[in-house]
């Protein structure tokens, strides 16, 4: 199984429709041969 990688999109003016940046970074992500393990767009106002 090859390894995983979430990716995480800051800030939350995006949605999975609009986030380009996340989609781009997945895609190229998955063709060096990683799997996405999950893949999250984060509040701006969420605790740390």
């Amino acid at each position: 199984m090859p390894d995983s990688i979430a990716v995480l999109t800051m800030p939350d003016i995006r949605t999975a429709a609009n986030d380009t940046p996340g989609k781009a970074l997945a895609e190229r992500i998955k063709a060096v041969g990683y799997r996405i393990a999950a893949r999250a767009i984060l509040p701006d106002d969420a605790e740390a």
